[in-house]
């Protein structure tokens, strides 16, 4: 009885081990040759290897053509390249290369590679529908793609970049991707076989960097911007003094002007170059008013002359208003024009500012006719300002500063005046003062640092936070008086 229940056991264990073998077994050819086994996935990493391979090859030749531009008097951008591409064993049709067996499409100017398309073959039942819409600023264009196909979308890739892809709704694909460029954008959707289909949308409104070389590129420049154009992440570029040829007659209108569209703004950045815009004419009741009405970007390197005058409120000779903006800079700036508002806010510079303003200064004549007037800034709200100094006659009825008539608000961080100086000829009543006519506006707060109206030297403006170094000796263009670096390769 007891050695038939041990067979009984053995019996049972055999079984068992058998079972696990299989088991075992299965797992390990599951393992193998699964959808996701060994062998596949050594397959697919050979492929993407040939591929890569078929790529470099295609590159080195690229790479060649690129230096027989410059070597052979015979290069032609057609037949010379499809010659050598055909000498090479390559099939090339129009801007498709086949290299073992893999297509390839190239940009025959640029001599680079703009797609891989893999091993397949065009699958017309495929359907594309792409197109463009540009925001309101002109600073971006979204793509919105939308792609029907009864089979499975594998990927998609908007000028080589690969694109997220949802899941389909009623057999439709949807795709969004942002740019900021001009330019064609080539849509190329592949199946799970490996088959594609291309499209392309242009994208051809966006704003782009600009070059300022005469009046009319300015006054282009100003028209689209006042189109609502914001210039946001672009550059725009003084090429040359320019003569705006300012009369009555010919009055300017402000770069966002205020009164066209109290949306308007400036987000770029303006470099003037040091050279000189001329004899800018603004006679008008509209705040707000200078070479640029509102301003939320960077300006810098620039003169301006002329004459601006208003009845309105925020006139500047370089800005009448820069706005609540991260990391808006005036730097590097001189203002001969006279400033004239017959109301409130009145500079040299600016207006009103609620940025930073440095390394800037003023000879021209500033006045407000009611109050608040200063050779750099006429009511400076939030920010700093540093490294400045003013030479021109200031006037108002008060609050009048040589470097900002008031300053500070209530509810708002502390107004700083670093390493300032003023010689202008101050005329007011009420809080008239050499540096900030009216420092606790409503409450708030200024402090002028390291600031002077009398024994001013190189050495005691540069001891101050954030001085940099910028001063240096008059080089005979200031009366003897401490310049600012910059100054020294001032275009005249």
């Amino acid at each position: 009885m007891r050695k038939t229940r041990e067979k009984g056991i053995t019996l049972v264990a055999l079984v068992i081990t058998v079972i696990v073998m299989l088991i075992l077994v299965g797992v390990t050819i599951s393992m193998m040759i699964g959808d996701n086994g060994i062998f596949k996935k050594t397959a697919i990493a050979k492929e993407i290897h040939n591929e890569q391979v078929a790529k470099e090859k295609l590159e080195l030749i690229l790479d060649d053509l690129a230096l027989d531009k410059y070597r052979v008097s015979e290069y032609n951008t057609k037949e010379y390249i499809d010659t050598k591409m055909a000498e090479q064993g390559i099939v090339i049709v129009g801007n498709m290369t086949i290299v073992d067996g893999w297509k390839f499409e190239i940009d025959k100017e640029q001599l680079i590679i703009v797609d891989q398309l893999g091993k397949g073959k065009e699958n017309e039942q495929i359907q594309i529908v792409a197109k463009a819409e540009v925001s309101s600023d002109y600073v971006r264009a979204t793509i919105q793609v939308q792609i029907a196909y009864e089979g499975t979308i594998q990927e998609v890739s908007i000028n080589g970049e690969k694109v997220e892809l949802l899941a389909p709704e009623n057999g439709v694909y949807s795709i969004t991707q942002e740019v900021d460029e001009n330019g064609s954008y080539k849509i190329v959707v592949k199946d799970e076989d490996g088959n594609y289909k291309i499209e392309s949308v242009e994208v051809a409104e966006l704003t782009e960097d600009m070059e300022i070389w005469k009046k009319e590129d300015m006054e282009n420049f100003r028209d689209k911007v006042n189109s609502g154009r914001t210039f946001e992440t672009r550059r725009v570029t003084l090429k040359a003094n320019i003569d705006l040829l300012g009369t009555e007659e010919n009055k300017w209108i402000p770069i966002a002007d205020y009164a066209s569209n109290n949306q308007l703004t400036f987000k770029g950045t303006f470099e003037g170059n040091g050279f000189e815009i001329e004899n800018v004419y603004i006679n008008t009741n509209q705040s707000y008013q200078g070479l640029f009405g509102i301003n939320e970007g960077n300006i810098q390197n620039v003169k301006v002359s002329g004459r601006i005058v208003s009845s309105g409120k925020s006139i500047g000779g370089i800005v009448g208003a820069v706005e609540e903006a991260n990391n808006s800079e005036i730097e590097k700036c001189y203002n001969i024009a006279e400033i004239y508002a017959t109301y409130n806010n009145a500079g040299g510079i600016v207006g009103i500012d609620h940025g930073n303003i440095k390394e800037c200064y003023n000879t021209g004549y500033v006045h407000a006719g009611n109050q608040t007037a200063g050779g750099i800034c006429g009511y400076k709200v939030i920010g700093k300002i540093y490294n400045c100094y003013n030479l021109g006659r200031v006037t108002g009825k008060q609050l009048i500063g040589g470097i900002n008539g008031a300053a500070g608000k209530g509810g708002f961080e502390t107004v700083y005046t670093y390493n300032c100086y003023n010689l202008g000829t101050l005329s007011g009543g009420n809080y008239t003062a050499q540096i900030t006519g009216y420092p606790n506006v409503n409450g708030g707060s200024s402090l002028d640092v390291n600031c002077y109206t009398t024994n001013v030297t190189v050495e005691g403006l540069n001891e101050g936070e954030y001085s940099d170094n910028v001063w240096i000796e008059d080089n005979g263009i200031n009366n003897g008086y401490p310049i600012l670096k910059w100054q020294v390769n001032e275009k005249n």
